[in-house]
């Protein structure tokens, strides 16, 4: 008996499956066939009669080969049709609904993560298991790297050489050494040279090529990945972009961004605090923000000011290029029709931080979404769940 029901329960679901994805292709008399097909077997399998199970599954077989020997339905097929169908969804989703985005820089910290390097000795590694884990509970990374004997790059020019790289994973940086030889390290360059002292482990040599000494130790620890967010597009289609929450926008139009970095594509995006909306008057007087002559009320923006894991508030500083709101400032912020209103972008880590204090405000046409979700790490940060 079990046979017999299990055979007439996968005819059933072809048969169901048929009619689904056939129906504007049969004619009538083709789809009553199908419809009476159905229901007697479905009633053979709920009266769970043997002798009329296999009268009906029969049946159904005859149905089903008379109205698929043009174009046979085979699983391959139907897995095609459904992996399609699941893009076609995802897409959608991504366009219109939810986002996913990961933090490259420390920007937002402590609020959000952006890639960050603990140093290890070696020997201190966990062992492996535990490092599996780790990278897929904390996104950590461990990593040894010191050559055996001396490594010469290929150009006393360094930018030619040292080379910042970045996928959907993240930023990484390749060496290249004299004898084309490419090694690639899975840390952003700023990092490298900021926090690790790449330049003070390069050596001069002989032949006028900078050097990394034999036994060098370029890094030994590990690599925590930036938070990976999930972003709610639909936000701003509903309500206009509230003081105090997390944005995200892309830099189309924002010229001094791509003065300072050379040129960015138009699909680069930028995640910080929205600290300014159309009509407001900032400044800022370290270690505060003050919105139309006060400090700013909103809990997000205070605990910037005041909570002690933060720095505070702070004067752009030069680098380079003309400032836009620098020390003894004010900005107003051009209300306007919605694709032009303009908005002020501010990362919590304002010490580190390439913001609208530097090349401007962002309009409306830039706003991509507002408050989602960290995805992951799921430990270790404490910033897992709604982004606050």
């Amino acid at each position: 008996m079990k046979k017999e029901i299990k055979e007439g329960k996968v005819f059933l679901k072809k048969l169901h499956y048929l009619f689904s994805y056939r129906k504007d292709l049969l004619n009538e008399k083709e789809r009553e066939e199908l419809q009476i097909a159905q229901k007697k077997l479905k009633k053979s399998l709920k009266e769970k009669d043997k002798e009329q199970i296999k009268k009906t599954t029969k049946t159904s077989k005859q149905v089903w080969k008379k109205l698929t020997k043009n174009q046979p339905i085979t699983s391959w097929r139907e897995q095609i049709e459904s992996l399609f169908v699941a893009l076609v969804i995802a897409f959608a989703i991504r366009c219109y609904f939810l986002q996913p985005f990961r933090i490259p820089t420390g920007s937002m910290q402590p609020s959000l993560n952006g890639v960050r390097i603990s140093e290890v000795a070696k020997a201190e590694f966990p062992p492996l298991p535990i490092r599996w884990l780790e990278r897929i509970t904390h996104g950590r990374r461990y990593f040894h790297l010191a050559f055996p004997q001396d490594k010469y790059l290929a150009s006393p020019n360094l930018s030619q050489c040292v080379l910042s790289k970045q996928n959907y994973f993240g930023q990484y940086t390749i060496l290249i050494f004299i004898n084309g030889e490419q090694r690639k390290i899975p840390i952003p360059s700023h990092l490298l040279w900021r926090d690790l002292q790449f330049r003070q482990k390069l050596k001069p040599s002989s032949i006028g090529l900078p050097m990394i000494p034999k036994n060098t130790e370029v890094f030994s620890g590990y690599i925590s990945s930036g938070d990976l967010i999930l972003v709610n597009k639909m936000a701003y289609h509903f309500r206009s972009p509230k003081r105090g929450e997390v944005f995200i926008f892309n830099t189309i139009g924002i010229n001094k961004i791509n003065q300072k970095f050379g040129g960015q594509s138009s699909g680069t995006h930028y995640i910080k605090r929205l600290a300014g909306i159309p009509k407001d008057t900032l400044e800022i007087k370290k270690p505060y923000l003050f919105i139309n002559g006060e400090k700013a009320k909103e809990k997000q923006i205070m605990r910037v000011s005041q909570q002690e894991e933060y720095k505070g508030y702070r004067n752009a500083s030069n680098v380079g290029i003309p400032l836009f709101l620098s020390k003894g400032q004010q900005i107003f912020l051009k209300p306007s029709s919605p694709l032009e209103s303009e908005y002020f972008a501010l990362g919590d880590n304002t010490i580190n931080s390439f913001d609208s204090r530097y090349w401007g405000t962002v309009k409306g046409y830039n706003l991509v979404g507002s408050n989602g979700w960290v995805l992951w790490p799921f430990f270790g940060t404490g910033h897992w769940g709604k982004i606050k």
